[in-house]
């Protein structure tokens, strides 16, 4: 649940080409752990 919301957080604050691609691993990597946890 914590890195769900910051995932969320990351993504509101991507307000450059490296926060932004900082968000998109952080979004790949919470979804490999809801894969592992479903």
């Amino acid at each position: 649940m914590f890195a769900y919301k910051f995932v969320i957080l990351a993504g509101h604050n991507s307000f450059g080409s490296t926060l932004g691609l900082h968000s998109t691993l952080c979004i790949v990597f919470s979804i490999i752990l809801c894969s592992i946890y479903l």
